[in-house]
């Protein structure tokens, strides 16, 4: 996964790991949740490298999600981005 960054631009990066539980609200007899993994990181862009790549290729099996949300020079959130992806470890 990449993302390019501007020589200002901040991105908060977390992963979710797709959790199948019977521990269900409302009689539901599975459902699903998207649990944050202990991955989580913020990459700051500079003039010298601004393309930042992630190998995720040590995650265990599952289906995940990254949420991708830029942050603007005055701290301000931009739109968050998912990407999903199944890891096969």
């Amino acid at each position: 996964v990449s993302y390019t960054l501007s020589a200002t631009a901040k991105i908060d990066i977390v992963i979710y790991r797709r959790v199948v539980s019977h521990r269900c609200q409302r009689g539901a007899s599975t459902c699903v949740r998207w649990v944050s993994t202990k991955i989580e990181l913020r990459a700051t862009g500079h003039a010298g490298v601004n393309v930042l790549t992630l190998n995720l290729g040590h995650l265990s099996a599952g289906d995940y999600r990254l949420a991708a949300t830029p942050i603007t020079p005055s701290g301000t959130s931009g739109i968050k981005q998912y990407v999903r992806f199944k890891a096969f470890g």
